[in-house]
């Protein structure tokens, strides 16, 4: 194998994770569920998972394609298949009703429990196939080296600059790299056996990122359907979904005022404003009343008062001044 001189000195990253959990990570059994076919729902780790009653044709298996040294593949946990061998557990797997319970709140699907979770470390659940050929210090060093090239994809953010240098740039989200919830499946080849750093991590790194890109779509996906089966009569739109309604219909509101003329937004501004050529908007006239606000009453005629009308009280001989 290759000396890869940029990890010879490499300093402590400063991010608020420093590295990934691989010990424990992985509740159930793999391997059997990677054919296209899944598994009985009674055989699953999570029977309640809602891959069976989403809208359309959704494959949870994802394949990373690219190259011909190793076949990454992801599976969220609740599909795998329950353990043989029952698995020593803190506490029990986190189910999928059981996250929906808990966000129910927030209109979401809270995060799932992860088992022995460490501080300053993201987990991840990373399984590799058992493959005829190899020697068991071959094995061994090919899982270490896969385990390192993804540490320092999502840990460090190392890119490939050239052909055989890795160049580390800050600014680095591994929770953007890595699903959480999900195992990783390796199928290697002798060829990652003696493949060096820079031309491993230029392979991983775009795999890494299409996989989290879709598993996220499916995430998403899912908890649409789950919360729409827990609420139907609540129609539930992701803010993506809701900015592009409104971008698509400019004319909504205005298209609303000519269906509804009696609405009291027409009524305080029944002229829709005009644009100037300097971008200036030109205010609206103000409205006018169906009805007289001040109507116009005509006076009353003077009574011809005489002297004989006066009241008894105010009748005297003298002459009357009015």
């Amino acid at each position: 194998m290759q000396a890869c001189p940029e990890l010879r000195r490499l300093p402590k990253a400063q991010a608020s994770i420093s590295s990934l959990h691989f010990r424990k990570q992985t509740p159930g059994t793999a391997p059997h569920v990677f054919p296209r076919k899944l598994p009985n729902r009674d055989n699953r780790l999570d029977p309640t998972h809602p891959v069976d009653y989403a809208p359309g044709k959704q494959q949870p298996i994802l394949i990373a394609t690219g190259t011909t040294c190793f076949t990454l593949r992801a599976i969220p946990m609740g599909i795998l298949e329950k353990p043989t061998t029952p698995i020593r557990a803190v506490e029990p797997f986190d189910t999928w009703d059981a996250r929906v319970a808990r966000g129910a709140s927030s209109g979401t699907v809270a995060p799932m429990t992860l088992r022995e979770p460490r501080p300053n470390r993201l987990s991840m659940s990373l399984q590799f196939s058992t493959v005829s050929g190899f020697s068991t210090h071959q094995r061994t060093q090919i899982v270490s080296r896969f385990k390192t090239a993804v540490s320092l994809i999502a840990i460090r953010n190392a890119q490939v600059h050239g052909r055989k240098r890795l160049v580390f740039e800050e600014g680095a989200e591994p929770e953007e790299w890595i699903l959480q919830g999900w195992t990783y499946h390796v199928r290697p080849t002798l060829e990652l056996y003696r493949m060096p750093y820079p031309e491993l991590v230029g392979i991983l790194r775009p795999m890494l990122q299409d996989i989290w890109t879709r598993g996220m779509k499916l995430e998403e996906q899912w908890t649409l359907a789950s919360l729409a089966k827990l609420m139907p009569s609540v129609s539930i739109q992701t803010p993506k979904q809701r900015s592009s309604a409104r971008s698509a219909s400019p004319d909504l509101s205005r298209k609303h005022r000519d269906d509804n003329p009696n609405n009291s937004s027409d009524l305080a501004d029944p002229i829709p404003s005009k644009s100037r050529k300097g971008g200036a908007s030109v205010a609206s006239l103000p409205p006018v009343p169906d009805f007289d606000p001040f109507p116009f009453t005509p006076a009353a005629p003077a009574p011809n008062l005489t002297a004989s009308s006066l009241p008894p009280s105010i009748k005297s001989s003298e002459p009357v001044n009015w």
